[in-house]
């Protein structure tokens, strides 16, 4: 493992540097909990923007327990609950945070957080004492601005709008995904159940966006999306 400032050049002008650096990582971490995905993301990539949200997984309840004590004593306020995660905003400095307590489930390692994750590109995270690490793809699959559909998604027996709603997200900071992947995703899109009314919602969206202009994939794609449209 290595320090997550050997491979990513320090830049005290990075508000997403600095709140990883000078407060998440000595101040928040405890040796049960990580912060992984989106933020580690962006911190590789020299992201400045701090609009995102800190995800910090746990191996355990008690490890959850213990983070969410500390959150508590910075003043940070508890926002909303969810099934997978306890929401909390506040301050470090004069630096807007989010940090939310993922509790879907617990995992025994970092490691076996990121395997958990539906896209390779948001696999990377830092542990307590600040060390990296990413998955064998992470790298190549961000310079190249592959999403990379993992195999905990492709194995799922249905998409849910969620996934769709975070793949156009990476969409439109520049990702590709190709068409056949995409077509994977859609065909195992959930239209039934509680899911239907939001998973539809998610594809008009999509779909208006598209009309407007919105340049973010090719020809082939768009008519998978018209495709799925028509069967809804």
């Amino acid at each position: 493992m290595n320090n997550i400032w050997d491979k990513i050049p320090y830049d005290t002008n990075n508000d997403n540097h600095v709140v990883i650096r000078d407060f998440i990582i000595p101040q928040i971490l405890t040796e049960g909990s990580w912060l992984a995905g989106g933020s580690v993301r962006r911190a590789y990539l020299q992201d400045k923007s701090i609009r995102h949200d800190f995800d910090i997984f746990f191996r355990s309840e008690e490890f959850m327990e213990e983070v969410e004590g500390i959150v508590r004593a910075f003043c940070f306020q508890r926002e909303y609950d969810s099934a997978n995660a306890i929401t909390y905003s506040g301050y470090f400095k004069y630096y807007p945070i989010t940090i939310q307590l993922i509790h879907r489930q617990y995992y025994n390692s970092l490691e076996e957080t990121l395997e958990s994750f539906d896209f390779d590109i948001c696999k990377a995270g830092i542990t307590f004492e600040g060390s990296l690490v990413v998955d064998k793809n992470f790298e190549s699959y961000n310079l190249t601005k592959n999403i990379g559909v993992s195999n905990v998604l492709r194995n799922l027996d249905y998409t849910s709008s969620h996934h769709i709603g975070r793949l156009f997200k990476f969409l439109k900071e520049g990702y590709k995904i190709s068409p056949e992947d995409l077509r994977m995703l859609f065909s195992k899109l959930d239209f039934s159940g509680s899911d239907e009314d939001e998973a539809v919602s998610t594809i008009y969206n999509l779909h208006r966006e598209l009309e407007k202009g919105a340049d973010l994939l090719t020809n082939e794609v768009i008519d998978v999306i018209n495709a799925r449209l028509q069967a809804i």
